[in-house]
């Protein structure tokens, strides 16, 4: 059984141990939208490697680089965290970890990432778009996620 983007981007939230706010929730829902992705338990597209994955996409010179299927959704929490970690997320992770930052401000820090595959503006104009009201958060935000296996965290996302 799968999750929402919102219940996936509340476990990477409490697991970097920041504190729940609704500008966290969406800037994170913003960048799994704005990747569109159905790589099993992969909803940012993340290209770290884990034991058991199998490439849901290639890219890169030779094809040498791939988006993962994770084998659990364990293990794709777990790579998006290394991911989110590496000394070249700072940039955007800083500005998430801050306190009563705005949804924008944390969407528009993404630029200054590699994440790379998507257009760095791309969070922010999701954002944008949501206060608009020209593009609907809850849906964004229910978008579902799922792979092999359950998902192993409470409503609260802790694991169970």
């Amino acid at each position: 059984m799968g999750t929402t983007r919102l219940l996936y981007a509340r476990a990477l939230i409490h697991q970097m141990g920041w504190d729940r706010t609704v500008a966290r929730e969406m800037c994170l829902v913003a960048q799994m939208t704005a990747e569109g992705a159905h790589a099993h338990w992969n909803p940012m597209d993340t290209t770290m490697p884990s034991t058991g994955a199998t490439p849901y996409n290639s890219f890169g010179a030779n094809g040498e680089l791939h988006v993962w299927n994770y084998a659990t959704a364990s293990a794709g929490v777990e790579a998006t965290l290394a991911t989110l970690r590496q000394e070249n997320m700072r940039p955007w992770t800083e500005v998430i970890a801050r306190p009563r930052q705005p949804v924008e401000e944390m969407a528009r820090a993404f630029g200054n990432c590699p994440w790379g595959g998507i257009g760095d503006m791309v969070p922010l104009e999701i954002v944008q778009a949501w206060v608009s009201k020209t593009r609907n958060y809850k849906s964004d935000a229910n978008a579902w996620v799922d792979g092999p296996g359950s998902w192993p965290f409470r409503r609260s996302c802790k694991p169970l």
